[in-house]
């Protein structure tokens, strides 16, 4: 019997599967949600004209969260134990932070058209930033716990 116990995970694995569910609105949505989550310009005036590629990046962003989330809910004993979960689990806590701390300055200091059209929506930025670093945190306590626990605590 699997040991389950880490919320941390818990709840990380449960954001990463419904950042996946958002960009599978994306998807549905079309050029409007792209538009409004921030895809660029030139990923909205794709969708607008029916390209595959927007739908196709998009759903491999999916598949990514539904990977993370997968893995932190392996992390926290909820579905069985999945090759170097916490390894996985350090690089996915790294993933999130990054983007958590870094976005704000890149956005502001660099410049780069879609940077700067990302500028233009700092609300958006902040706010997907502090989510982030939410998640980034809850995945790095999680996994922490993940070797103090034990592996007695831990499952297989």
């Amino acid at each position: 019997m699997m040991k389950t116990g880490n919320p941390c995970l818990a709840v990380a694995g449960c954001c990463s599967v419904a950042i996946a569910a958002l960009h599978t609105g994306i998807v549905i949505g079309g050029r409007d949600w792209y538009h409004f989550f921030g895809a660029g310009e030139s990923m909205v005036a794709m969708a607008e004209n029916g390209s595959w590629v927007p739908m196709g990046i998009t759903t491999a962003i999916i598949l990514v969260f539904l990977v993370f989330g997968l893995y932190a809910f392996s992390g926290a004993g909820y579905v069985r134990r999945l090759p170097f979960t916490r390894a996985a689990l350090v690089m996915i806590s790294c993933v999130y932070l990054t983007r958590g701390i870094g976005s704000i300055p890149v956005i502001v200091f660099v410049e780069h058209p879609y940077l700067e059209e990302m500028n233009t929506r700092i609300v958006f930025v902040f706010v997907s930033s502090v989510l982030s670093l939410v998640i980034g945190v809850l995945h790095g306590i999680g996994t922490l716990a993940l070797w103090t626990m034990g592996p007695e605590k831990n499952g297989p």
